[in-house]
């Protein structure tokens, strides 16, 4: 099993660039084990995090992370090549496109938007948390899913109502 922060880690710069020269070389490369599958693609949050990790390793000076928009394109199998690009960078916010190949073709297209802090009147600090059993009190949430690999790498409890897919009412 393959931990979240050893493949983090081993995103690496691509050495395939013409004649070996690795400064003009663009691009990232990873591979995902079986553990991280989802049916016969890579987990999305999985495939997200990768974008975002070869967006930051590219590029430097970035302000804190703001938005991201994903799309999942197609099956992300195989070595997985990361093609970050500076879309745009203002005064205060930095725009990065990443493209992540794999060995079927694009797989996902992420745009993300990196920027400064702007006073805000809005205070979300004050908003209530929700009333949730112990956890001692609390169903498993994850069990064996075919094709769900990735769910061994997250625990997770049922705070309310019934799990997903069960049929046993409708979870909140």
């Amino acid at each position: 099993m393959t931990e979240f922060s050893d493949l983090m880690a081993s995103v690496a710069r691509r050495d395939d660039a013409p004649g070996g020269d690795t400064r003009s070389n663009d691009s990232w490369r990873v591979g995902v084990s079986d553990d991280w599958l989802q049916g016969r693609t890579a987990y999305g949050g999985l495939s997200a995090a990768l974008c975002l990790q070869a967006a930051m390793l590219q590029t430097s000076d970035l302000p804190p992370l703001r938005s991201a928009q994903l799309a999942f394109v197609g099956p992300a199998t195989g070595e997985l090549t990361l093609s970050p690009t500076v879309l745009r960078r203002g005064k205060s916010a930095v725009f990065v496109g990443v493209d992540c190949h794999g060995e079927a073709g694009l797989a996902t297209r992420a745009t993300f938007c990196f920027g400064a802090k702007r006073p805000s009147t809005l205070n979300h600090v004050d908003l209530p948390m929700p009333r949730v059993p112990a956890l001692r009190d609390c169903k498993p949430f994850f069990r064996a899913m075919p094709g769900l690999n990735f769910t061994q790498h997250f625990d997770g409890l049922l705070a309310a109502d019934a799990l997903p897919f069960s049929r046993e009412g409708a979870p909140t």
